[in-house]
């Protein structure tokens, strides 16, 4: 009997023991789920933007980009930049300095800008309403003031999106564009240089600000927004 009840005291022990085991692994596992990457920030977080957007093919074809890199060079590519770079850490995106077609009297102008289109994964809606939310405010912030300000709402699926146009120092063009879907959020800056003949109808070139903030709000970032969503739902 004595046997016997040490038999089975062991045994509670033993059972106790090993249930405490699961139980600090299951522990340990769930702690593991928590603290871990979110599987759509892991996997936006491996992608190169410009292999994902095309290397910005329809802006180039749009704004008649005719090389990337600077004012006076011709083709080209725009480049990638990872997660964790130095000018913004939490974006991954596709740009460059940019050569610009110019045309009628104005054909041997040689316009150049810089465009950046970013990707922003965060870990949760939550988060990516922040991240939507300083970005608008820092765009609107640096425009608001400026000459022919302007902004304008997203077309598509967004879950808020905003995009603000503005004229800088020397007449030249800023816009910036800013959409969240989700978890991830789209930051699109863009300059360029005067366009001269604009306001007399025949623009040096092959577009005109309000007619390319357009495009940019209602087709461009509308075009991203399934591009992205439906490239991580391949995942989900």
């Amino acid at each position: 009997m004595n046997r016997l009840a040490k038999t089975c005291t062991a045994a509670a022990a033993a059972g106790l023991l090993l249930s405490a085991c699961n139980s600090e692994g299951n522990a340990s596992d769930d702690a593991s789920d928590g603290s871990g990457e979110n599987p759509v920030y892991a996997e936006m977080a491996t992608w190169n933007a410009c292999e994902v957007l095309d290397n910005l093919q329809p802006i180039a074809d749009e704004m008649g980009i005719e090389g990337w890199g600077g004012t006076n060079v011709e083709g080209g590519a725009p480049g990638p930049s990872e997660l964790g770079n130095t000018l913004d850490p939490d974006a991954f995106g596709c740009g460059s300095l940019l050569n610009l077609r110019s045309s009628g009297e104005y054909e041997n102008f040689g316009g150049g800008g810089e465009l950046k289109v970013k990707l922003v994964p965060t870990e949760s809606a939550d988060a990516a309403a922040s991240a939507y939310e300083e970005r608008a405010g820092s765009a609107q912030s640096a425009g608001s003031s400026s000459e022919g300000f302007t902004e304008s709402a997203l077309a598509g699926e967004w879950d808020q999106g905003v995009l603000y146009g503005w004229t800088g120092s020397a007449d030249a063009h800023y816009l910036e564009v800013i959409g969240q879907s989700g978890q991830w959020v789209l930051h699109i800056q863009l300059n360029y240089d005067q366009n001269f003949g604009e306001e007399d109808g025949e623009p040096a070139y092959s577009f005109t600000s309000d007619e390319l903030e357009q495009w940019f709000a209602e087709t461009y970032a509308a075009g991203v927004e399934q591009t992205v969503n439906g490239k991580i739902a391949e995942v989900q």
